[in-house]
C-alpha cells in the first residue's frame, strides 16, 4: 500500500517534469514580466497533440489490465487525504493527490509562450470575495471552477495576469500543468505495455472545447469514444495509451483526465413499521406519494408497452424512455422493474402487500440498457439523463447504479452536482455500491464508495439488513461467508445471515453495503434502507432476470443491494416532498428533502455485532458506516413529543462572513439543528470537493454561544445542544467561503422548540354582494397547536378613523380557519388582515400589518360573455356563458391549450377575439384583465394532426408539431452531420409516412416540405453512419443517397455540368445536382496589421477562416521589400479562429508585404492580401554614457543634461529610474568575484533575463553543476546610505528531493551579506521567505532544513529588504552547494539592483520619470542635483536607469553619475580685544584660499595665528593686518590671538599709560626708576608694586628649588612683624599669576614657603608684602 501510495505520486510528479509549461514568473515585480525569446518553440501546434516526452513513455503491467483494475483501485489510496478539521491551512492549493504550497510571499508565473488565455491557478489572500470575481471577470478572466483553498481555475492570457497580479487580493498565480492534470490512479496505471489502451474521461473547461478536444485526439490516432457540450464544461470519452494520455494532459483545454469506469447495477419487509415506518405514515397520516413524479433511470421496466404494463404500474406511467436500445424499454434483466417496484409499485398483484414506499406517486422511466446488456444509454453529459425526467416533471431521481471508483469524485459525480446545483429542487438518491468487503479483520473496510454516489449533492443510500426470518425466501437462509467468501473470511461476517441481525436485536448493515468516507473525506453514505432479500415487481420480459430468487407470489421476486435500498429511499423523499405539499403548503428544495431525512434517521450505533473490536457502526453521527442512520418516516415527519421546524433559504448569502439568523422559542431540553445545502460542483481535480462553505452555530438569549463548529468538507452540519434556559434562541447561519456565489441552504429544527405561524390566505376580490357577510379564509399552519381565538380577522372601512374590528375566525377543517365581514354598502372600500399567535411568536398576513392590508371594494357588477367558435368546446374557465363581475375584478381566462380526440389528431385553442375590457385578440390560451365595463371574449377552436418526427437513429430527432387540417406543414431541420453517442452519422434524408421526399429520385429536402396535413402523418430523419462507403468511391453513402437516393451516382462525374466531379462536390459540400452550387474556396476575414508596425519580426496575425465544409490547412506568406516569400502556419485557435506569425527577416524601415492562403479539403484556394506595413520603431541613444563626477558647492540646485536621442522611425517613449546599484551583466565580468570548492561560475550567453549574458553556476551552454560544489559569486562593496532592497532576475533548477515529495532540495541556493569587508557572511531571507527547504544530508555544505531557494519556475524575480544594514559598507554574495550525487542545470543571475525602500532618500538626485521623442529627434532631460542635504565634502553615488520601448533593448541603459558636495567649512575665531573679518563659520570650495583681515585694539596686536590648532610659524605681530590660508583641501579652524603689547617685550604698555609713565618711548619707559627705589619700571610690573612710590618695593626671592614632591621658595622679610605675605605661581606669563597662599606671617630674616607636588619645566613665583588688614 506504501509503496503504491508513493508509486502514484512518483508518477504525477513525473507528469509535471514531462509535460511541464515553459513560463515566466514574477514576484512583487509585475511591471517587468517577459517571455524568453525562444518561448513560442515548445508550442504544439494545434490540432495536433504535443509530443509526449520520451520518458513518459511508461508501459502498463499485466497486473493493470482491465479485469484487474478494479481490485487496485481497492486498494489505492489518494493522499494527501484532508480530515475537513477546522484551521485547515489556507496556504495550499489542495489537488488530487498532491499539494502546491503556497505559503509566504505571494508568487506570480505567468505563461508567456501564447497570447491567447490559458488556463491558470488563482489563489486569493481569503475567501473569496464576491468583488474579487467581478475584477477577475472585469479584467477579461474566464472562471472555470474553485480549487480549495481560496483559489479559483481562470483562464487568461499573459496581458489579464500580468493586470491581475497587481491586485491586493491576489496571493498565487500559476499556470495549471499538465502534472495537475492527470488522476492520481490513472497516473499509478502508467507503467505498463505502451500498446494497451485504457478507458479515459476527459473534461475540458468549457462546453465548447469538447468539440476542438475531441477533433485534436482523433487527428493524433486517440479512439474517441464519445463527447458532450453540458452547460458549463465539455467532456470527452477516449481510449489511450500511456503516451497518449501524458499528451493530452498537455493539452490548455484539457482540465482533467480520470480513468473511465463502466457503471454497473448496484432491492413488504422494508417498508414495515420498525424499519422505514411507511406504513404508519400511508395510514395515519395519508401521504402516500400523491401528486408526486419520480425519475427512475434503470435496466428497463417490463415489457415496455404502455398499454401492457405491469398492473403494479398501470395508469400511474406520466413517460418512458428508451435510451440504449432505440425504441424499445423493456426490461429482460429484471433490476430496473424491482427497483421501480420499490419506488411505486401499487401492490395490485398481492393485494396491496408488496407496495412500493410511494404507491400513488408517478413515474418517469428512463432506459439505460444496451444491446449488449450494459448500460449504454447513459448519456456522456449526465445533466441530459437528468434533465429529460425533471422536463417531464419528476422532482426525485432514483438510480441504482454506478462505478466502483472507491471513494473517488468523478465526473459523473460533478455532472450530478452541477445538476443540482442548477435544479435546487431536483433531489438525485443514488446507491452506495456494493463494494463492502473484509480484508484482515471481521471488520468492513473503509473507503469503497461507488460513483456519481461521491457526489455531494445527491442522497446516498447504504444498505441495511432487512430482518427477513431464516428460511422465508431469497437467501435469507445463507450467510455472506456462504455467498461470497472471497470478501468475508472472516468471523463474525463470514457467518452472518444476510437478512437477519446477529444478535437478535440491533439491525445490521448488509456487509456489501460501501463504506465511506470520500477520497476528500466526506461521510459517506448518508442514510441507510433495507437492501437484503427485499421483494419486488418482477419483469415479464423475455428471459428477465429474477434476482435472489421468485417469491411465493410469483409477480414478484427477492433481490438484494443498495440497488434495493435506493428505491425505497426514493420513494421515501417523494413521501416528504408531499408532506411539505400537504402540510406545510410548499414545494420543498432538494436540500430540504435531504435534511428531513438526515435529521430524522435512526442512528444504527452499534451495529450487530457489539461493540468490541468487531463493532460494526460507530456512535458518531454521522459515520462512514451508516451515515446518518436508517432511514425513518414517521420519525422525520411526525416525532413524537417533541415538534420540528424547517428553513427553506432560497436566496443564500454569499459573501465571506455574511450571516443569517433564524430564530425560534425553545424550552428546556435537547434541541438538534441539522443544516444541508446543495454545493456549487466541484472543479475537476481539486483535492477537497466542497466549494462554498458555510457553518452553522446556535446562540442563546443575549446573543451567548450555545453550540457551533466547522466543518470544512461536508455540506451538511448538525448541532445537539442541551437547552437549559427557555427563551428566543437563533440558528445562524455564516458564510467562510462562497467562491460558487450564492449559497441556498435549509435548517431543520427539532426538540421543545416553536416557531411563527404560517398564513396562506388568497385577498377577497371585489364583490357586488350587498346583503350577505363575506366569508375570509385561510389556512394557517403551525408546529405548535394553536390554541382557540389564536387566529383572528381585524377589518375597518376605508377612511374610518376607529381602529380595525376583530374577529375571532374558527377552524373548520385541519389548519383551514374562516372569519366573517358584515355586508357593506355600494360603494364601499374594506381594509382587513389576518393575525395567527403560538403564544410566543405573531404572524400577520399581509406582511407588515396594520401599517399594510388587504383590501377590496363592494361595487357594481358588469358582464363577462364567454363563448368559443366555431363550437364552445371543452372546459374553460370562466365557463361558457353570461358571468355578473364586480367591476374591478382581475379575472384570468383560460382555457386548455388542446384536447386529444384520438393519436395524432387534437382540437387546440389558436387565440381570441374579444370586447369591453378583453384585448380585441390574441394568439395564446390565456389572458388576465380588470374587468371595468360589459366585456366578452370568444375562444378560437381549431382541428390539428400531428407531424411526428423521429429518427433512424433513435434519440437523435424526438419532435411533435401540429398543423391545421390541410396545412402545408415542414419538418425540423435536421443535422446533416452528426455526432451522437460517439459515433458520426450522415443525414440521407427525411421520409414522410415512408416515403422519401420529395421523391425517390431527387436530391432529399431538408427540411421536407409541403407536406400535406390531411391526417397524422409520421416522418423520419434518415441517418448512416458517416464513414461508411460500401462501394469505396471515396464518398460515404450517406451523402450519395442525400443527392441522388441510391448509391450508385458515379463519384467521379459531374452530374449538373458545373465543372466539378462528385468527388469534388461533397469534399467541398455543395450540391452535385445543382449548377448554381459549386464548390468554393475558403472565405478569409482579416483585418491586416496596422500600416506602421512599431515592433520587428515576429507578427502576430489573426484571421477568421469559414468554408462549405472544412479548411484544410492555411498559411502567411510575407516577404520583405520585395524579397523571396517565407511561409508560416496558421493554426486553428477556436471555431474558424486561426493565429499565426509572421516571421520574416526584417528591419526598421523595412517594408514588409504579406497574404493568408488557406485550402479546403476540396483542394480550392483562396487568399486574402496582399497587405502591406512599414517596420517603424524607436531606438534609443543617450549621452553622455557616465557623468563622472559632478561637483557643486553646498546649498547648491543645478542641472545637467541627459540627452535622449531617437534615430529610430517611430515615436520613442523613454522611462528614467535610479538605482544605487545596477549591473546587468552585459559588461564582462566587471568588478564580480568567485571562488569556492568546484567552482564554476561563470558568464554565458544561452540563458538570460535580458540579453546577452548572465552568470551561471553550472556548465556550459545548459550544462548541469558539479558535485560536491560549495561556492560563491561576489557583489563589489556597496555602501547602503538608508533603508535599501536587493533585488536580482534568477533560473533556478536543483535536484528535488522526491522521497519527501514537498518542498525538500537535496541541492540549494542562498544569498549572504557581510558588513565587515568580506571576513565573515550571514545569510539573508528574501521576502516572504526562501520557498524550499535542504534535506538533511552529510554531504551538503548546508545544515538540515536550511531555507534555500532549489527551482524556479523560469525565470523569478527576488527581493531582499535590506533595511537592518543601512549605513553599512556591505558585500553580497551568491553562494550554491550540492552534495555528492545527481545534479541538475544549477543557477542563473541576472539583473542585480539595489535601491532605496523610500524614495525620499533620493532628495539630491530628481529626474523626469518618463517622456517621449518624436522620430529623428532629441530631447534634453534635465537631471537635478542639490547638495543642499549632502554633507560638506560627501560624494553621493547612483545609478540612472534609462528603459524605453526600444523593441531592440530588453534591459535599460545604466548612467552612472556622482554627485561631490565641494564645499568645506571653516570656523574662523579670535580672542579678545581685537575683531577678525571674515569670521564665524565660512563655506569654502575644495582647492581655495581663505583670507581673512584682523585689527587689534589699542595697547593690543595681533599675536598669533592657528589652523586646526596649531601656530602658523611665520606670522608677525601687527596692530592690523591679514592672513591668507591657501589651497583648502577639507574643513577646519582658523584662530587668531591678540595679545598686549610689551614694551621692550618686558611690560604692557597700557600699565605704563595708567601709571603715568608717557614721557618717552614705552620701550624707553620700560627700563625708568621713576621713584629710585632700585626698581625699573617693568620690574615695578611684574613684582606688582607702585613705581612711583620709592616705599613700594617688592622682596626679592631668593631662592626656588624644585623636590621629587614639592618645590621651595624662599624670600627675604621684613623686620616690621606687621605685614602679610602672598605668593603667586604661574607656568605661562601671557596668562597671569595664581595665588597659592595668603596671609602668610613675617619670620624675618627669611620666610620660607613650601608648594606640595612636583614641579614643572617653568614655573615664576613671585611674593607681595601688604600691611596687616589690608586687603591685597
Amino acid at each position: 500500500m506504501v509503496v503504491r501510495k508513493k508509486h502514484a505520486v512518483v508518477i504525477a510528479g513525473a507528469l509535471l517534469v514531462l509535460l511541464g509549461w515553459s513560463w515566466t514568473t514574477r514576484h512583487h515585480a509585475p511591471d517587468t514580466v517577459s517571455a524568453p525569446a525562444d518561448i513560442a518553440a515548445v508550442v504544439p501546434p494545434a490540432p495536433e497533440l504535443p509530443a509526449a516526452s520520451p520518458a513518459a513513455s511508461i508501459q502498463i503491467s499485466s497486473s493493470a489490465t482491465a479485469e484487474h483494475r478494479e481490485a487496485l483501485r481497492r486498494n489505492f489510496s489518494v493522499q494527501p487525504r484532508s480530515t475537513g478539521i477546522a484551521g485547515a491551512p489556507d496556504r495550499v492549493i489542495e489537488l488530487e493527490g498532491q499539494r502546491i504550497l503556497t505559503g509566504g510571499a505571494a508568487f506570480y508565473a505567468i505563461n508567456d509562450r501564447s497570447p491567447e488565455a490559458t488556463p491558470y491557478f488563482l489563489q486569493c489572500t481569503g475567501p473569496i470575495e464576491p468583488a474579487w470575481r467581478a475584477r477577475i471577470e472585469s479584467a477579461g478572466g474566464v472562471i472555470h471552477g474553485y480549487v480549495p483553498h481560496h483559489t479559483l481555475a481562470v483562464d487568461l492570457t499573459p496581458s489579464m495576469a500580468k493586470r491581475l497580479i497587481r491586485e491586493p487580493f491576489v496571493h498565487w498565480l500559476q499556470p495549471i500543468e499538465a502534472g495537475h492534470k492527470v488522476q492520481p490512479f490513472l497516473a499509478s496505471l502508467l507503467d505498463g505495455a505502451a500498446d494497451e489502451t485504457l478507458p479515459v474521461m476527459i473534461s475540458t473547461y468549457s462546453a465548447r472545447d469538447a468539440a476542438s478536444v475531441a477533433a485534436s485526439l482523433t487527428a493524433a490516432g486517440v479512439d474517441v469514444v464519445t463527447r458532450a457540450a453540458g452547460k458549463r464544461w465539455g467532456w470527452v470519452q477516449a481510449n489511450a495509451t500511456p503516451d497518449q494520455v501524458a499528451s493530452i494532459a498537455a493539452l490548455d483545454r484539457v482540465q482533467w483526465i480520470e480513468e473511465y469506469v463502466a457503471p454497473s447495477l448496484l432491492n413488504d419487509q422494508a417498508v414495515n413499521g420498525t424499519h422505514l415506518r411507511a406504513t404508519n405514515v400511508w395510514f395515519t397520516h395519508g401521504l402516500t406519494g400523491e401528486g408526486q413524479i419520480i425519475g427512475h433511470a434503470d435496466t428497463g421496466l417490463d415489457v415496455g408497452a404502455l398499454t401492457n404494463i405491469h398492473p403494479d404500474f398501470a395508469g400511474r406511467i406520466v413517460a418512458a424512455f428508451a435510451l440504449g436500445r432505440g425504441t424499445i424499454w423493456n426490461d429482460p434483466n429484471g433490476h430496473g422493474t424491482h427497483t421501480a417496484g420499490s419506488i411505486l409499485g401499487g401492490g395490485t398483484m398481492s393485494t396491496g402487500l408488496f407496495r412500493g414506499v410511494a404507491w400513488n406517486a408517478k413515474l418517469v422511466h428512463q432506459s439505460l440498457l444496451d444491446n449488449g446488456g450494459g448500460l449504454g444509454g447513459l448519456p456522456a453529459d449526465l445533466n441530459d439523463l437528468y434533465r429529460q425526467a425533471y422536463t417531464n416533471g419528476a422532482r426525485v431521481h432514483a438510480d441504482s447504479w454506478g462505478a466502483s471508483l472507491f471513494g473517488s469524485y468523478s465526473t459523473s459525480s460533478r455532472q450530478s452536482d452541477e445538476f443540482m446545483w442548477d435544479h435546487p429542487d431536483m433531489l438525485l438518491v443514488f446507491a452506495a455500491g456494493n463494494d463492502g468487503y473484509d480484508s484482515d479483520n471481521g471488520v468492513i473496510d473503509n473507503d469503497s464508495i461507488g460513483a456519481p454516489a461521491t457526489a455531494k449533492n445527491v442522497l446516498t443510500v447504504g444498505a441495511a439488513e432487512s430482518d427477513r426470518p431464516s428460511g422465508s425466501g431469497g437467501f435469507s437462509s445463507r450467510t455472506y461467508g456462504s455467498l461470497w467468501p472471497g470478501d468475508y473470511p472472516f468471523a463474525p461476517i463470514n457467518g452472518d445471515l444476510v437478512s437477519r441481525s446477529a444478535d437478535g436485536t440491533n439491525q445490521g448493515m448488509a456487509a456489501f453495503s460501501s463504506r465511506g468516507p470520500t477520497d476528500d473525506g466526506r461521510f459517506k453514505p448518508e442514510v441507510v434502507a433495507p437492501g437484503t432479500d427485499i421483494v419486488s415487481v418482477r419483469s415479464r420480459a423475455p428471459g428477465a432476470g429474477t434476482g435472489w430468487g421468485v417469491n411465493a407470489n410469483t409477480s414478484y421476486t427477492f433481490n438484494g443491494g443498495t440497488s434495493m435500498s435506493t428505491p425505497l429511499v426514493a420513494g421515501a423523499a417523494a413521501l416528504v416532498r408531499e408532506y411539505f405539499v400537504t402540510y406545510r403548503d410548499t414545494e420543498p428544495s432538494a436540500a430540504l428533502v435531504k435534511a428531513v431525512l438526515q435529521h430524522g434517521a435512526r442512528p444504527m450505533a452499534p451495529g450487530q455485532y457489539g461493540v468490541g473490536a468487531e463493532r460494526e457502526v460507530p456512535d458518531a453521527i454521522p459515520n462512514n458506516v451508516a451515515g446518518w442512520g436508517h432511514v425513518d418516516l414517521e420519525s422525520s415527519l411526525f416525532p413524537a413529543d417533541t415538534i420540528w421546524l424547517h428553513v427553506d433559504e432560497r436566496s443564500g448569502p454569499g459573501t465571506p462572513g455574511e450571516q443569517r439568523e433564524h430564530t425560534f422559542y425553545a424550552g428546556t431540553g435537547t434541541v438538534k439543528v441539522t443544516m444541508t445545502y446543495t454545493d456549487f460542483p466541484a472543479t475537476a481535480g481539486s483535492g477537497v470537493k466542497l466549494v462554498n462553505d458555510l457553518d452553522l452555530s446556535l446562540r442563546g438569549p443575549g446573543g451567548s454561544d450555545i453550540s457551533g463548529g466547522q466543518d470544512r468538507i461536508n455540506p451538511s452540519e448538525r448541532l445537539v445542544a442541551t437547552i437549559p434556559v427557555a427563551g428566543v434562541y437563533t440558528a445562524r447561519v455564516e458564510v467562510f467561503n462562497a467562491p460558487g456565489g450564492s449559497q441556498p441552504y435549509a435548517l431543520v429544527i427539532s426538540g421543545p422548540v416553536a416557531d411563527r405561524p404560517v398564513i396562506a390566505h388568497e385577498p377577497l376580490a371585489n364583490t357586488a354582494e350587498t346583503g350577505l357577510a363575506y366569508r375570509v379564509e385561510a389556512t394557517v399552519s403551525s408546529v405548535v397547536a394553536l390554541e382557540p381565538g389564536a387566529v383572528t380577522l381585524a377589518w375597518k372601512r376605508d377612511g374610518d378613523t376607529g381602529d380595525f374590528v376583530r374577529v375571532m375566525m374558527t377552524e373548520v377543517t385541519n389548519r383551514m380557519y374562516e372569519g366573517w365581514i358584515p355586508a357593506q354598502a355600494n360603494p364601499s372600500e374594506i381594509n382587513y388582515y389576518l393575525a395567527a399567535s403560538s403564544g410566543v411568536f405573531t404572524a400577520v398576513h399581509p406582511m407588515g400589518a396594520p401599517e399594510t392590508s388587504h383590501h377590496f371594494r363592494v361595487t357594481s357588477p358588469v358582464t363577462l360573455t364567454v363563448g368559443g367558435s366555431p363550437a364552445s368546446v371543452f372546459a374553460v374557465s370562466p365557463n361558457y356563458g353570461v358571468h355578473l363581475i364586480p367591476s374591478g375584478n382581475v379575472v384570468r381566462l383560460f382555457a386548455p391549450a388542446s384536447s386529444n380526440l384520438s393519436a395524432g389528431m387534437r382540437v387546440a385553442v389558436v387565440g381570441w377575439t374579444g370586447s369591453g375590457s378583453v384585448p380585441a385578440s390574441g394568439a395564446s390560451n390565456e389572458v388576465t384583465v380588470a374587468l371595468e365595463v360589459d366585456s366578452s371574449i370568444t375562444w378560437m377552436w381549431e382541428t390539428q394532426y400531428a407531424l411526428t418526427q423521429t429518427s433512424t437513429v433513435a434519440g437523435m430527432i424526438s419532435a411533435t408539431s401540429w398543423w391545421s387540417v390541410w396545412a402545408s406543414a415542414a419538418t425540423v431541420t435536421a443535422a446533416m452531420e452528426q455526432v451522437f453517442q460517439g459515433t458520426n452519422y450522415g443525414f440521407t434524408g427525411w421520409t414522410v409516412d415512408g416515403a422519401r421526399q420529395p421523391d425517390a429520385g431527387s436530391a432529399a429536402v431538408n427540411p421536407a416540405t409541403g407536406i400535406a396535413m390531411y391526417g397524422p402523418r409520421a416522418a423520419s430523419a434518415s441517418y448512416l453512419r458517416a464513414d461508411l462507403d460500401t462501394n469505396v468511391d471515396g464518398v460515404p453513402d450517406w451523402w450519395t443517397l442525400f443527392y441522388f437516393g441510391t448509391n450508385s451516382a458515379s463519384a467521379t462525374a459531374d452530374h449538373d455540368g458545373d465543372g466539378f466531379t462528385t468527388i469534388k462536390e461533397y469534399l467541398d459540400r455543395s450540391n452535385p445536382r445543382d449548377v448554381s452550387s459549386t464548390p468554393e474556396p475558403p472565405t478569409i476575414a482579416h483585418t491586416p496589421l496596422a500600416g506602421v508596425q512599431p515592433l520587428p519580426s515576429p507578427w502576430t496575425i489573426e484571421a477568421e477562416i469559414t468554408d462549405n465544409h472544412q479548411v484544410l490547412e492555411a498559411s502567411i506568406h510575407g516577404r520583405t521589400n520585395g524579397g523571396g516569400w517565407v511561409v508560416n502556419p496558421l493554426v486553428a485557435s477556436g471555431s474558424n479562429n486561426y493565429t499565426g506569425l509572421l516571421a520574416v527577416e526584417a528591419g526598421n524601415g523595412d517594408e514588409v508585404v504579406y497574404f493568408i492562403e488557406a485550402t479546403d479539403l476540396a483542394g480550392l484556394t483562396t487568399t486574402n492580401g496582399p497587405h502591406t506595413f512599414a517596420v517603424q520603431y524607436p531606438i534609443l541613444e543617450s549621452a553622455p554614457d557616465d557623468f563622472g563626477e559632478v561637483g557643486l558647492p553646498a546649498n547648491t540646485i543645478s542641472n545637467v543634461l541627459l540627452v535622449i536621442s531617437n534615430r529610430g522611425l517611430a515615436t520613442l517613449e523613454w522611462k528614467l529610474d535610479r538605482a544605487i546599484y545596477y549591473d546587468n551583466m552585459d559588461a564582462g565580468t566587471g568588478t564580480w568575484t568567485h571562488a569556492g570548492v568546484n567552482d564554476v561560475w561563470h558568464l554565458q550567453e544561452s540563458r538570460f533575463a535580458s540579453t546577452p549574458t548572465a552568470w551561471h553556476f553550472g556548465a556550459g551552454p545548459f550544462g548541469q553543476y558539479p558535485d560536491s560544489a560549495d561556492a560563491w559569486l561576489l557583489m563589489e562593496p556597496v555602501y547602503l546610505g538608508a533603508a535599501t532592497r536587493l533585488e536580482f532576475d534568477h533560473w533556478a533548477s536543483m535536484e528535488y528531493d522526491t522521497d519527501q515529495n514537498d518542498n525538500h532540495y537535496w541541492d540549494g541556493a542562498v544569498v549572504e551579506l557581510s558588513v565587515d569587508g568580506g571576513t565573515n557572511f550571514v545569510m539573508i531571507e528574501p521576502v516572504g521567505g526562501y520557498p524550499h527547504r535542504i534535506t538533511d544530508n552529510p554531504a551538503s555544505p548546508f545544515a538540515p532544513e536550511t531555507p534555500c531557494y532549489g527551482a524556479t519556475d523560469g525565470w523569478q524575480p527576488a527581493v531582499f529588504d535590506l533595511s537592518a544594514f543601512a549605513g553599512s559598507m556591505v558585500q553580497i554574495r551568491f553562494r550554491f552547494g550540492s552534495d555528492g550525487f545527481v545534479r541538475d542545470e544549477g543557477w542563473y543571475i541576472d539583473n542585480a539592483r539595489i535601491s532605496y525602500l523610500d524614495d525620499s532618500n533620493w532628495g539630491w538626485l530628481a529626474v523626469a520619470t518618463n517622456g517621449t521623442v518624436e522620430a529623428g529627434q532629441f530631447t534634453e532631460v534635465p537631471v537635478t542635483l542639490d547638495t543642499m542635504l549632502l554633507p560638506l565634502g560627501e560624494r553621493c553615488e547612483a545609478i540612472l536607469l534609462l528603459d524605453s520601448n526600444d523593441p531592440t533593448r530588453d534591459a535599460p541603459l545604466r548612467i552612472p553619475i556622482v554627485l561631490h558636495n565641494i564645499s568645506r567649512e571653516i570656523i574662523v575665531t579670535h580672542s579678545e580685544h581685537g575683531t577678525v573679518n571674515p569670521s564665524g563659520a565660512l563655506l569654502v570650495n575644495e582647492g581655495d584660499d581663505l583670507t581673512v583681515w584682523m585689527t587689534a585694539d589699542t595697547f593690543y596686536e595681533a599675536g598669533m595665528v592657528l589652523t586646526n590648532g596649531e601656530a602658523v610659524a611665520d606670522f608677525v605681530r601687527a596692530d592690523a593686518t591679514n592672513f591668507t590660508w591657501g589651497g583648502i583641501t577639507a574643513s577646519g579652524t582658523l584662530h587668531i590671538v591678540f595679545m598686549e603689547k610689551m614694551a621692550a617685550g618686558l611690560v604692557p604698555e597700557w600699565w605704563l599709560f595708567e601709571q603715568g609713565l608717557t614721557n618717552d618711548l614705552p620701550a624707553e619707559e620700560a627700563v625708568k626708576d621713576i621713584d629710585g627705589d632700585a626698581m625699573v619700571a617693568w620690574q615695578e610690573f611684574r613684582a606688582a608694586t607702585d613705581p612711583n612710590l620709592e616705599t613700594s618695593v617688592a622682596l626679592p626671592v631668593t631662592e626656588v628649588v624644585s623636590e621629587p614632591d614639592h618645590v621651595r621658595v624662599t624670600w627675604l622679610s621684613f623686620t616690621n612683624e606687621t605685614l602679610r605675605y602672598e605668593v603667586h605661581r604661574t607656568t605661562n606669563l601671557t596668562e597671569g599669576f595664581v595665588v597659592i597662599a595668603t596671609n602668610l606671617l613675617a619670620t624675618p630674616p627669611v620666610n620660607v614657603f613650601t608648594n606640595p607636588g612636583a614641579g614643572t619645566s617653568f614655573e615664576t613665583y613671585r611674593v607681595l608684602a601688604f600691611p596687616d588688614g589690608v586687603s591685597p
